[in-house]
């Protein structure tokens, strides 16, 4: 009698969840679709792998931050040694936020033909996928606006990484002790001398937690192309938040990949401003309209006090301070 009540009770719960779009499924069969589902982007991969020649390429997500984006790519070209070419792709959300962009865009065009300007003008997943059709390398990483590059690094070194078996980190490094958006400390993996390069160590993404454990963070890590490719055709995302996240349902795909790092962090983010609503991340309160108005004033961030800069979290709040960005 107990057995029929609970199985009647079962059904009834099925049917409600099922009401509203929840299916319940066992977990041999949740195995076997994942397995199903990475087996088939795995064979994708391995029809792009064919289309790319050994290098990197970088994109550049940014939203109402031409003073930030100026501070990410003034510490680019002055830290990276052998750098490699970025796709900006941008958003502004009015015409005063879209001419300090065409200002930027004239300004980097100046110093280098590395760096190209997209405007985000369908939906997000449309002109992401516009900017991965032209990386031409086999390897791929992605920055947001907020970040600064810290020190001098070798691309050269990134270019040979081997990105099947290896995922390289450029924002992770012994030297971090907390967690800025979990607010605690964490614990470190283990670390090794990596055989690719002595600058490197090696580490397994499995042994920690936290930003120890995000394998697809779109803050400077270094991934296959092919499978960033295969990945973002078949999934649906709005904005770099939720393509982070629907890039991390595919940790299976990546379970026995190694990780590797700098012995400093070659990267910070300064979460000093949030410009999106997909999630409420932490952060500073220095709005978009004053640094709007810094930029029309001639001023950028000071990013001279950050050089050399050891980080003890991947995002880190701090002081800001803007000087003259030499106008004419």
């Amino acid at each position: 009698m107990i057995q029929k009540y609970f199985i009647s009770l079962i059904k009834i719960i099925k049917f409600l969840l099922k009401k509203i779009g929840i299916v319940l499924i066992s977990t041999n069969k949740e195995k076997l679709l994942y397995k199903q589902r990475d087996n088939a982007t795995k064979k994708i991969v391995e029809i792009f792998s064919s289309n790319y020649e050994k290098g990197i390429e970088g994109i550049v997500f940014s939203k109402d931050r031409a003073i930030q984006l100026y501070s990410l790519l003034e510490s680019y070209l002055k830290f990276v040694i052998n750098p490699c070419k970025l796709h900006i792709l941008y958003n502004a959300s009015n015409s005063e936020h879209l001419k300090t962009y065409k200002e930027l865009e004239k300004i980097i065009s100046k110093k280098t033909e590395l760096i190209k300007f997209c405007l985000e003008e369908n939906t997000f997943k449309i002109n992401l996928m516009d900017c991965i059709s032209k990386v031409r390398s086999n390897n791929i990483f992605f920055l947001v606006d907020d970040i600064l590059f810290l020190r001098s690094v070798d691309f050269d070194i990134v270019r040979g990484i081997d990105s099947s078996n290896y995922t390289l980190s450029l924002r992770l490094s012994p030297q971090l002790k907390r967690s800025y958006t979990a607010r605690k400390k964490h614990q470190l993996p283990n670390f090794r001398k990596s055989t690719m390069d002595s600058q490197l160590l090696e580490f397994s993404w499995t042994e920690s937690d936290l930003e120890w454990s995000n394998h697809w963070s779109v803050d400077g890590h270094i991934f296959s192309t092919a499978e960033i490719k295969a990945i973002s055709e078949i999934s649906d995302f709005n904005g770099p938040n939720s393509y982070e996240g629907i890039l991390n349902t595919f940790d299976t795909i990546i379970i026995n990949r190694k990780g590797l790092c700098f012995e400093e962090s070659i990267i910070l983010n300064l979460p000093i401003n949030r410009v999106q609503n997909e999630f409420k991340n932490f952060s500073g309160q220095l709005s978009t309209e004053m640094l709007l108005s810094l930029w029309n004033q001639g001023s950028k961030i000071n990013i001279d006090k950050f050089e050399n800069y050891i980080p003890e979290s991947t995002h880190e709040e701090h002081e800001i301070e803007f000087t003259s960005r030499n106008v004419s």
